[in-house]
């Protein structure tokens, strides 16, 4: 059953362990403005002794408190009651060897994940599966039946856990789709102008609406036809694609040829991603009333910079900063802040900072990556930041409620 293959999973019920110490500053001659005198925590939650390479916190659950990744070839869960856990797979190849794992969604709640096994770097379908609490082993795998026998990708999940998003691939022409529990595979518009087809990279909470990209073809500078790629947004039906000619607020000396649509909030009114160029690029906030708009510069310079994701009502958006991937946090009312500068007085000695890549859904939590100086050792690392938490944003009855309503793009306003 388990061949030479990349299997995808939707894991439950995971066995968690090991609580590590919060890590924080007080040095009160830098401490940043906080609201209501709070201040920020950070807290470095994978511990790995074999010097890893690689570390990437990828998932957060709405409340801040289970994060999911992966430290070199080893999945693993944290949460605040009870610290970090190295998923170790019962599992072998064929040539009887451990595979790898990693974790790359989960649900509002913490309860369920997307994740994939790696064994030879190949594709195969998706899978399901559950942890026994108690034994750490995978329990009731059962595969899940997107394509047949064309080659898919499983990019993303929706907030209640019940939607996949992602592509199939078709002799290298892509074809969007969603996957339902209830209501089996949907396949998405898709653009017929483009060699390259469409990808779905990401979905709201309920999946109604997806976003990610597709291929179009077009000029530039009196060149041939070339094929670029389109942010997109699907919803009742309908498939909006976003320009990156009509960005707002990016630098006016860069020509943006493509952009790409990573990710969603709570109800999909905002949706994240970047437009770019061969050596340039910039991250736009999406809305039906505001369109397009970039985050605009840190201290009056214009920095690359890149979004990785939305909190729950889209006021606040985490990412990196040009292509030294630190770590930036983005709202309204404070533009874009260097959560490396933010967060200085608060790191031990010896720590840098890389991508932010996730936000709680109030966006007082965030999680990212980092190194140790000294070891480069990779490390995933969750801060608390008070200051920058959304008001009209909170939890209620088992599932996500906001304050404020927000208009869908719907069919009428698709292009």
């Amino acid at each position: 059953m388990f061949k030479q293959s990349l299997k995808y999973l939707a894991i439950s019920t995971i066995i968690l362990s090991r609580t590590l110490p919060t890590i924080a500053s007080c040095n009160d001659e830098a401490e940043p403005r906080t609201q209501n005198k709070i201040k920020p925590e950070f807290t470095i939650i994978t511990v790995d002794k074999r010097n890893a390479l690689r570390a990437l916190g990828k998932c957060i659950s709405a409340d801040g408190s289970t994060i999911g990744g992966n430290v070199d070839q080893t999945s693993f869960i944290w949460t605040q009651k009870r610290g970090t856990t190295y998923l170790g797979l019962p599992i072998k190849d064929n040539a009887n060897k451990n595979i790898g794992s990693t974790l790359f969604s989960m649900n509002f709640d913490g309860t369920v994940f997307l994740g994939g096994l790696t064994l030879s770097g190949t594709i195969s379908n998706p899978y399901s599966c559950k942890w026994l609490a108690d034994t750490n082993i995978l329990d009731e795998i059962s595969e899940i039946k997107i394509s047949g026998t064309v080659p898919e990708k499983v990019t993303g999940m929706s907030g209640d856990g019940n939607t996949f998003v992602g592509y199939l691939c078709n002799g290298g022409y892509n074809i969007p789709y969603t996957w339902g529990k209830d209501v089996g595979r949907t396949i998405l518009k898709n653009r017929n102008d483009g060699i390259g087809g469409s990808a779905a990279l990401g979905t709201n909470f309920d999946g109604s609406v997806v976003v990610g990209y597709s291929f179009v073809r077009k000029k530039y500078n009196n060149s041939t036809n070339d094929d670029y790629k389109r942010a997109t947004i699907w919803t009742n039906g309908a498939m909006i694609s976003l320009d990156p000619d009509e960005i707002k607020g990016a630098p006016t000396h860069v020509s943006f040829t493509d952009s790409e649509a990573i990710a969603t909030n709570y109800d999909g009114s905002v949706t994240i991603g970047y437009c770019y160029t061969s050596d340039a690029f910039t991250g736009f906030r999406y809305t039906l009333n505001d369109g397009m708009k970039s985050f605009g510069t840190l201290n009056g310079i214009s920095y690359n910079n890149k979004p990785k994701a939305i909190n729950g009502n889209g006021e606040v958006i985490v990412g990196s900063l040009d292509t030294t991937n630190k770590p930036f946090i983005w709202t309204p009312k404070t533009g874009i802040v260097s959560l490396e500068n933010y967060l200085k007085p608060y790191l031990p000695k010896g720590v840098i900072l890389e991508q932010a890549t996730g936000v709680s859904a109030d966006g007082s939590v965030v999680v990212g990556n980092g190194r140790y100086l000294e070891s480069y050792t990779a490390f995933v690392w969750r801060a608390y930041l008070p200051e920058f938490k959304s008001e009209d944003f909170k939890f209620g009855a088992g599932k996500i409620v906001s304050d404020k309503l927000s208009i869908k793009p719907t069919q009428a306003e698709a292009n």
